[in-house]
C-alpha cells in the first residue's frame, strides 16, 4: 500500500528492490528493503523543489528509468560516476557476464555516455570470475576513458587474469552502422593494447539489431 499524503511511505507491492541513481552526481542509493527480484533503477526529479525524490504516476507506482538488473551489480552508497566498480561473476547469487554487459548498456543509454569494463579470469578458473566497469566521468558519447581494470588489479585481482575489454555503444542518435562497428580510436587503442598482450579480446555491446534479440556483443579483436 502506499500514502498519497506522504510519498515517502510508498513502495510497490511488486516485490523489486528499488535504487535511485543521481545523473549529475553518479550516487546510488537503496529505495526500500532487500529482496531476490531483480533491481530497477527510478525516476527521479532532476531539479526544483522535488529534486532527488522518486517520480509516481497517477496509480502510485513508482516511475522505472530501468530495470532487470541482476542481483550483486548495484549497492547502497555506489558511485558510478567517480568510482570504478569490480563485480564477481559467474557464482552463487552473483550477476552473470552478460547481466553486468547489459547493465552497462542499460546505464550508458541512461547517462548518455559510453561505458567501458573488463573481463578477469581467476587462476584455476575456465570462465570469467570478476568484471570491472570504469567510472564515466570523463566519458563522452562515442568515447570511453577507463575500464577499471587499474583498480581491480590494485585491488587484488592480477594483470595475467585480465582477458579482455568491452565498452558500450549506446544508441542515442547514433547510426546503426557507427554503433556496430568500432571506431578509429577504438582500433588504435585495440592495437596498442594487443602490443603488451597479444592474447587480448575486445568487444562492443550495443542495443539489438533485430526486434526480441539480446543486445549484441560485437568481436572486433581481429576486424
Amino acid at each position: 500500500m502506499y500514502c498519497l499524503n506522504n510519498p515517502i511511505l510508498r513502495f510497490d507491492s511488486n516485490g523489486l528492490t528499488d535504487f535511485t541513481f543521481d545523473k549529475k552526481t553518479g550516487e546510488v542509493k537503496q529505495v526500500g528493503e532487500k529482496n531476490d527480484e531483480p533491481d530497477r533503477v527510478l525516476k527521479t526529479y532532476t531539479s526544483g523543489k522535488k529534486k532527488g525524490q522518486i517520480k509516481y504516476k497517477k496509480n502510485g507506482e513508482s516511475k522505472v528509468a530501468f530495470g532487470g538488473v541482476e542481483k550483486g551489480i548495484l549497492s547502497d552508497g555506489q558511485n558510478w560516476m567517480t568510482d570504478d566498480q569490480i563485480i564477481s561473476v559467474g557464482g552463487e547469487g552473483q550477476p552473470t557476464v552478460k547481466g553486468v554487459e547489459d547493465f552497462s548498456l542499460k546505464m550508458s543509454e541512461h547517462v548518455g555516455t559510453d561505458i567501458g569494463g573488463a573481463y578477469f579470469t581467476k587462476e584455476g578458473s575456465e570462465s570469467t570470475t570478476h568484471m570491472t566497469i570504469g567510472k564515466y566521468k570523463n566519458n563522452t558519447l562515442k568515447q570511453t576513458k577507463g575500464h577499471g581494470h587499474i583498480a581491480g588489479i590494485r585491488r587484488g585481482l592480477k594483470l595475467k587474469e585480465l582477458k579482455g575489454f568491452y565498452h558500450t555503444h549506446p544508441s542515442m542518435g547514433i547510426s546503426e552502422a557507427d554503433r556496430t562497428r568500432a571506431s578509429k580510436a577504438d582500433i588504435n587503442a585495440r592495437n596498442n593494447a594487443l602490443k603488451l598482450m597479444p592474447l587480448m579480446k575486445f568487444f562492443i555491446i550495443t542495443s539489438p539489431l533485430h526486434y526480441g534479440v539480446g543486445n549484441e556483443k560485437i568481436d572486433y579483436t581481429n576486424h
